[in-house]
C-alpha cells in the first residue's frame, strides 16, 4: 500500500512540475510581448544564433524533407489511381 502511495505522489509532483515549467514559461511569453518592447533598455539580439539554426532548420533538413514527399507522393498516386481507374484514365498515374 506503501508504494501506491508513494508512486500516487512521485507522479503527482512531476504534474506540478511540469505545469509549473508551462507556467513560466507562459510568464516569459507574456514578458516579451507586452514588457519587454516598450522598456527604456534594448534587447540585445545575438544574429549568430539565430543564424545557425535557420541552416539547421532549413538546409540541413532538406534530405528528410525529400523523403517525406517522396513517400507523400507515392501515397497520393496510390490513391489518385482508385480515382481515375473509375474515368478510365490510369495512363496518367506513375507505374
Amino acid at each position: 500500500m506503501e508504494s501506491f502511495f508513494a508512486y500516487t505522489g512521485q507522479q503527482g509532483f512531476q504534474i506540478l512540475r511540469y505545469l509549473g515549467g508551462i507556467g513560466y514559461l507562459m510568464l516569459d511569453i507574456l514578458y516579451f510581448i507586452f514588457v519587454a518592447p516598450f522598456g527604456s533598455r534594448k534587447l540585445k539580439i545575438r544574429t549568430g544564433p539565430i543564424y545557425t539554426q535557420m541552416a539547421r532548420v532549413g538546409y540541413s533538413s532538406l534530405g528528410v524533407v525529400s523523403v517525406v514527399l517522396l513517400f507523400m507522393g507515392m501515397v497520393l498516386a496510390l490513391q489518385m489511381a482508385y480515382i481515375l481507374k473509375k474515368f478510365g484514365v490510369t495512363e496518367y498515374v506513375g507505374a
